[in-house]
């Protein structure tokens, strides 16, 4: 699926309001997470030059996952990427009865 949809105007170059999306979900440690998700995302944007606002979305179980190290990344990991942690999402008020149930059984597995 490309994202964002055609309909936005931007589905080549992103918008500000619509930007190109790269999805990573993550629910098990790799110490070399981190530098492949970095790698992988310039990578991306240098084959695909004409993208001018993207966003990079991480999903893991918890925030406890050893991903390896940050330092030399810290910039990249902290302004560029957007984590979402499902044990936190299930502990928001007013989730979705639906959508809680299946976070909190995910949550339950041992990572």
């Amino acid at each position: 699926m490309h994202w964002p949809r055609e309909t936005t105007g931007c589905a080549e170059t992103g918008s500000p309001e619509f930007p190109v999306v790269l999805l990573e979900v993550q629910m098990h440690p790799d110490p070399g997470f981190h530098h492949r998700l970095a790698a992988q995302t310039y990578r991306f944007l240098q084959q695909q030059p004409q993208v001018e606002h993207w966003a990079v979305l991480v999903i893991t179980p918890h925030n406890r996952l050893k991903l390896g190290p940050t330092k030399a990344l810290q910039v990249f990991l902290e302004q560029q990427v957007v984590w979402l942690s499902l044990e936190e999402l299930s502990q928001q008020p007013n989730l979705d009865p639906q959508l809680t149930t299946a976070v909190s059984s995910r949550g339950q597995k041992s990572w």
